[in-house]
């Protein structure tokens, strides 16, 4: 039974009772003071009234297993073996105004014939309720971190199946919203497609009519013959092809008969070559002298043309690549006085840093990785690198400045490579990997006389890599220090 610090009134005892008058206390300068208390034994309940004698009741102690209770307020004491066991669980124990009142709940409810256990044994009976009690607790509290395990994987699985049905009831959305656009746009494309027939048709018609008016208006036409050509093409059998050019499915032009008083005078032979000639039109170029033609190309400034959006962010990464490298070019011009061996490249320089920066040659690997960064000053690797060796040496602000400049290239290349960042989960891990390190030194080298701020950068670190646990102990130690400070 827990120690209880609640002020509550007294009841009264009920059912047949066993009274033992109060005992004086023998006082002993080398052992705590002695009190006895009242019992009060009903069938359900066993009552035990101690007086606190003015002690204040937040410095008393309440113990008990099935089979002893134990009171404790300094300088007094009161233990109590009791005959039969009781439930600890249900027990109560109120404290307040002079009294602690201890309310044992019996596991059968009979009247004991008598409270208290006098036997030989009773140091083994106390120590053996002891260890079965220590059990009972021990399972009580593994009893609850299964339940607290269990409600959470109820709570999981709960979650699950909600955004699951979230998932599908947006998928069916989807679904149904792709559907209604395969619906609405094969019935747009049905309607531009009748649409354009019918201009075609109205095309052909016009320039039928078109055609039958010029001829009509060089007299190769009679009226009736016009009637006839005029009702053929109202149902669209006048058809041109490009091999002759003629009108089909109408009468041969040998065949016309020609309205006129004196047939001797019209030349027929003429008036066919017209009206082929009218029918009939090379429109090819002419053909290309022998020999050869210079042709001239220019072509417009890429800016001028109008693009979408998605052209004009691929555009944005390409110019901010082209900066990037014409920096890394200028600053190569402006470091060509540093001393290095022809043939070495940026990574067999960091490769030579990293091995003296192991055998614990920092000054030797400071050299190695600023020759390393003259060839690529973009290479945000070796500046984590150098940063490290700058820890080790103390030089704080030229660590935190290399920290922060390999911060800078990171997310410069974040923000060019995000698409790619997406699709390779490899490549993000590495870029962050090396973002917690950076993080973490730069927050290393600002705790040295700034506390808050070595914190923001190891919170940081932690953000990125929650597991981390040496970053987590880091981070802890820095808000104690906080804390005292």
């Amino acid at each position: 039974m827990d120690r209880y610090r609640d002020s509550l009134s007294i009841g009264n005892c009920c059912g047949s009772t066993i009274f033992h008058p109060w005992l004086r206390a023998i006082v002993c300068p080398t052992m705590p003071i002695v009190v006895k208390g009242e019992i009060c034994d009903s069938n359900n309940q066993l009552v035990i009234t101690i007086p606190l004698r003015n002690v204040h009741p937040t410095k008393v102690d309440v113990y008990s297993n099935d089979l002893y209770v134990k009171v404790h307020f300094p300088p007094y004491f009161f233990e109590y073996d009791l005959y039969d066991r009781i439930d600890p669980e249900e027990s109560v124990a109120s404290i307040g105004e002079g009294l602690a009142i201890l309310k044992l709940q019996k596991r059968e409810p009979k009247l004991w014939d008598k409270t208290q256990y006098t036997g030989d044994d009773i140091k083994e009976r106390r120590q053996k309720a002891e260890e079965e009690q220590l059990k009972f607790e021990k399972e009580k509290k593994h009893s609850k971190l299964v339940q607290k395990r269990e409600k959470e994987r109820d709570l999981v699985r709960t979650q699950i199946t909600v955004e699951q049905e979230k998932r599908e009831s947006i998928q069916k959305i989807k679904d149904k919203e792709l559907e209604d656009t395969k619906n609405n746009l094969a019935s747009w494309s049905n309607e531009i497609r009748e649409k354009e027939i019918q201009a075609k048709l109205d095309k052909q018609e016009m320039e039928s009519k078109q055609f039958i008016k010029e001829k009509n208006d060089s007299g190769f036409f009679t009226s009736e013959d016009y009637s006839s050509a005029t009702k053929k093409n109202s149902i669209g059998t006048v058809i041109f092809t490009d091999e002759d050019m003629v009108v089909k499915n109408t009468d041969d032009l040998d065949q016309i008969k020609l309205e006129s008083d004196d047939d001797s005078d019209i030349d027929v032979e003429a008036i066919r070559a017209s009206v082929r000639a009218k029918l009939y039109k090379d429109d090819s170029p002419a053909p290309r002298r022998e020999g050869t033609t210079n042709v001239n190309i220019s072509f417009s400034s890429r800016g001028s043309i109008p693009t979408t959006t998605a052209r004009e962010t691929e555009d944005e990464k390409w110019m901010t690549r082209i900066k990037l490298i014409k920096a890394m070019h200028a600053r190569n011009e402006e470091n060509k006085t540093a001393e290095i061996k022809e043939g070495e490249t940026s990574e067999t320089l960091k490769e030579k840093g990293d091995n003296q920066f192991k055998l614990g040659n920092f000054d030797g690997a400071l050299n190695a990785y600023h020759d390393s960064l003259t060839l690529d000053p973009l290479n945000y690797n070796c500046l984590s690198n150098r940063a490290a060796c700058y820890l080790k040496k103390q030089e704080l602000e030229n660590c935190i400045k290399d920290c922060t400049r390999a911060l800078e290239l990171v997310e410069r290349e974040e923000t060019i490579i995000k698409d790619e960042l997406k699709k390779d989960d490899g490549l993000l891990n590495d870029r962050l990997a090396i973002k917690v390190k950076l993080y973490a030194r730069r927050g290393s080298a600002y705790s040295v006389n700034d506390l808050k701020k070595g914190l923001e950068d190891y919170e940081s670190a932690l953000k990125i890599d929650p597991q981390n646990t040496k970053i987590q102990q880091d981070v802890d130690q820095l808000r104690n220090m906080l804390n005292k400070a």
